[in-house]
Parts: C-alpha cells; structure tokens; sequence
C-alpha cells in the first residue's frame, strides 16, 4: 500500500511539472520539423499568391531564464530551411505566371523569445529574416528570382513530454527583392502559418 502511494504521489508530481521551465531552461537545442501554409493579403494583385511550405528548424537557446512571473523567459536564435516552398497563383495583369513557381528558402536568421511560466504552454515571439529563391521570376515576370522575406508574429509550443512539444506559430510576412531585378513589385503584406514538432536536447 505504501509502495502504491508513492507511486501515485510520483506520477502526480510528474503531471505538476512546470515542463517549458524544465524543457527550455537549460540552454538546450532546438531541433524541429514544420508543415505550413501562407496567403498574401495585398489588394494590387488580380490575382492570390498562396504558399506551401515544408521545412526544419535548429535553434539554441542562448540565456538563462530571465525574469519573474508570466514574462519570464529566455532568448533563442535559430535557423530555418524551407526546401519545399512553391507558390500557387493565378494569370496576372502584372504578369505572373500561370500555375505553381517552385521554389527553396531559409530563415538564417530567427530572433525568438520564449515565455517558459506555464505548465505546458510556452508562449513566444519571434521575429526573422531569410529568402525565397524560385525557378522564374517572382511574383511577377521581369522582377527577381531571389527575394527576401521577413516577418514577425507569435506562436506557442504545447509540451506533450519533458523536451517534446508540438509548435504553432502564425505571422506576418513581407516579400520584395530589394530592386535587385527590373522590377520591384514585391508582396506588401500576407499571412503565414505553421504547426511542427519540436525536439529540446
């Protein structure tokens, strides 16, 4: 009876860990894999630019956990690869092609505070900066085959395990190519999505 009582006190302490703090507190890695999806929201286009997006994610977490309360947490860099990244659109009276432009990305750089209060809930922010590179050029013709993207937004990992968790993030995003082409028509704005499972070693 002792030996079942203690059993269960154990696994009740287990379920009452604060598992961001446990999981993200100690400078781990981060290695993830993330499915997502992304639509601009810019009103010049006739046409909708719609993006698939399949990739992975290394990151490290780089402080301590800093802070007291719901703002407590720490800072991340991390890095994307997006070796899946096509862009679905219709005819344009801008010119862009008709069907799918393939094409490959990174985010070198992901700048990402994580909120490690909660019992399986971290919140986060980030913010992050990287390219698309396509097989034309993108969004429309006579502009560039290699545009910068960046954006910002929120998200938060959701902890099935200590060091396991599944990850949605949603933010705004900006793709132009700098006037490195003929053209320069760029997407002002748009929206983009993404749900991954994150490791933390």
């Amino acid at each position: 009876m002792k030996l079942l009582a203690a059993f269960l006190l154990l696994v009740c302490s287990a379920a009452a860990q604060d598992l961001p703090s446990k999981s993200l507190g100690d400078r781990p890695w981060d290695l993830g894999l993330f499915a997502g999806f992304a639509t601009d929201t810019d009103s010049r286009y006739p046409t909708q630019f719609n993006f698939l997006m399949l990739g992975g994610r290394i990151g490290k977490v780089l402080t301590p956990e800093i802070g007291k309360g719901w703002v407590r947490g720490n800072f991340e860099w991390a890095l994307d690869i997006i070796p899946v990244y096509p862009a679905f659109h219709g005819d344009s009276a801008f010119g862009a092609h008709d069907g799918v432009t393939y094409g490959i990305g990174a985010n070198p750089v992901v700048l990402k505070w994580n909120f490690t209060h909660g019992k399986k809930f971290a919140p986060f922010v980030e913010a992050s900066g990287g390219f698309l590179v396509t097989s034309r050029d993108f969004p429309v013709s006579d502009s560039s085959s290699f545009n910068f993207v960046s954006a910002g937004g929120a998200g938060f990992h959701y902890f099935l395990k200590p060091k396991r968790a599944v990850t949605f993030t949603g933010k705004v995003f900006h793709l132009s190519n700098a006037s490195n082409g003929d053209r320069n028509p760029g997407i002002n704005s748009g929206l983009q999505f993404t749900i991954g499972y994150n490791w933390f070693r």
